[in-house]
């Protein structure tokens, strides 16, 4: 059943190839072994992760009790927002070359790195922005995400060296997900931030934006956001403008204006 299914979309089709066939292809339906799958899912994935392959696994009918993760959150918090210098050092000076360009595209685009090796010619406009529909949200939330093109954002382009030719060419033709992932993760090791992964150019990009007054529904908008609550994440400012906050309390107080009571009395 699972080895002749054919999933109606790229999400579904990596849960039936990565996770399902290796554990129940070959066989029967008393056969898989549902309970020790569960388990092994509790120990290697989020619980984000696990909600997706619990619920595709039911619309496959084969029954599951709900799971726990036992792994670690990796809730995005404000030891984790990183300042313009800190990206662009690791990009110029940690990531290997062939990936540089496309992580400053993300990190001035914010868009996913799928959506960035996704992207084609037709789908940037140098004088008005990027225009697509993101693959994570497009069953949810079809309508495409627009990305006004600024002055960064065309100069991160200008790093490439082979432009697209036709509509239908891909921007980062012959770039492999994977191969990004464990570049940039290695990348961020180098550079002494043990935590960092290509996620981090799309968490940039909206705390610098958000800490330079942007509001939070135009931000929700960038990063195409059904539910305003999934933006407010990145509701934090860095610890300097913590900093700069607490200031405030020791400046000298202005003295009180005494005109009007003196007039009165």
């Amino acid at each position: 059943m699972i080895a002749e299914y054919k999933p109606p979309t790229a999400r579904k089709e990596m849960i039936v190839r990565v996770q399902l066939k290796p554990a129940f292809s070959g066989k029967k339906m008393g056969e898989l072994g549902v309970e020790g799958f569960l388990a092994k899912l509790s120990r290697e994935y989020a619980q984000s992760s696990i909600g997706q392959i619990l619920s595709f696994m039911r619309t496959l009918g084969i029954e599951c009790s709900p799971v726990k993760s036992k792994v670690p959150s990796k809730m995005f918090g404000i030891d984790q927002i990183l300042e313009e210098g800190q990206v662009l050092d690791v990009i110029e000076n940690h990531v290997i070359c062939k990936y540089r360009a496309l992580c400053v595209v993300a990190a001035y685009s914010m868009l996913r790195l799928k959506d960035l090796l996704d992207m084609r010619k037709r789908d940037v406009d140098f004088k008005r922005g990027i225009t697509l529909v993101p693959s994570k949200t497009k069953e949810k939330n079809p309508t495409p995400v627009y990305i006004p093109m600024s002055n960064k954002l065309a100069e991160a382009f200008g790093r490439i060296k082979v432009w697209p030719m036709r509509d239908d060419d891909l921007w980062f033709f012959g770039i492999v997900s994977g191969s990004v992932t464990t570049a940039v993760k290695t990348a961020f090791k180098k550079s002494g931030i043990s935590w960092g992964s290509f996620k981090q150019f799309r968490h940039f990009g909206a705390c610098h934006l958000l800490n330079g007054g942007v509001p939070l529904e135009s931000i929700q908008k960038l990063l195409h956001h059904t539910k305003i609550q999934t933006t407010q994440i990145y509701a934090r400012v860095s610890r300097g403008k913590l900093e700069e906050a607490v200031r405030v309390f020791d400046q000298k107080p202005v003295a009180a204006d005494t005109s009007l009571t003196q007039k009165g009395g």
